[in-house]
């Protein structure tokens, strides 16, 4: 990098990690901070990034904030009150939390009125067996485990309501997916994302982190009342415009040319 600043060549620092990803003083935090320092500009996912990156870099002018978008265009919004489908998707790894979703799940189940509901988790990873045995544990009969796939929209089509039980996120680009396919949302309220694409009490719910008696509560509200779900659905796809592809192309677009004036 130091032979390319040489050359007069522009160098650009993307950060797909939050900011406290990996430890103080890991090497992982030394390396993206000394890349931050040898950039010209350095880009994050979000507003909240944005702020704790400040004081990192020594010239604010050269952080931007710039979102990802989804891969998938926004669909026609349907609303279909017979289906019956609880969406997670992630890889199966400590970050995503499912351990708590499972936790969750048990208080749905527990519900006499909402025994024709399943959730279905979309992933895989290291945790997988340890997940099956906590789901063996905790008893539970009407959990769907489905392997990653490239054809994920299906999923998103055949479901009623989308979950995230994360710890953290970089940026939770898996909202904006389900929000694509006009799916209501119950979410943790991490740092980096949630609270920025989710409306609470608008197109979903967003619940203090890890409150596992206070998520169940918000699903089962939703699961029960078909006419709150259609609100939440017809509501989804409001506040997307920033976070389209057109709008942020264009904001790449404007960086690139503001580092070639």
């Amino acid at each position: 990098m130091p032979l390319l600043k040489k050359k007069n060549t522009k160098l650009i620092s993307w950060e797909h990690f939050n900011y406290n990803f990996g430890g103080k003083y890991s090497p992982r935090w030394w390396g993206r901070r000394v890349a931050a320092r040898i950039s010209d500009v350095v880009v994050v996912l979000s507003k909240a990034d944005y702020e704790a990156w400040k004081a990192d870099v020594k010239h604010t002018e050269c952080l931007k904030q710039i979102y990802n978008f989804p891969c998938f265009d926004l669909e026609s919004l349907k609303f279909d009150a017979d289906c019956r489908t609880v969406l997670a998707v992630g890889r199966l790894e400590e970050q995503k939390g499912f351990d708590y979703l499972l936790d969750i799940w048990k208080l749905v189940e527990s519900d006499e009125e909402l025994t024709n509901w399943k959730l279905q988790i979309v992933g895989s990873g290291s945790l997988e067996q340890k997940l099956h045995e906590k789901e063996k544990t905790l008893g539970l009969d009407r959990v769907q485990w489905l392997p990653f796939t490239e054809h994920i929209e299906e999923n998103y089509k055949n479901a009623s309501i989308y979950v995230m039980t994360s710890r953290f996120e970089g940026f939770a680009l898996v909202l904006l997916e389900a929000k694509a396919f006009g799916l209501p949302i119950v979410s943790f309220d991490i740092r980096n994302g949630p609270n920025k694409i989710v409306s609470n009490g608008v197109d979903g719910y967003i619940v203090p982190p890890f409150d596992i008696s206070m998520f169940a509560e918000k699903l089962k509200v939703l699961i029960k009342d078909d006419k709150l779900r259609a609100h939440f659905t017809e509501d989804s796809q409001r506040n997307m415009y920033q976070f389209s592809k057109n709008k942020i192309v264009a904001n790449w677009v404007q960086l690139l040319e503001e580092l070639t004036e």
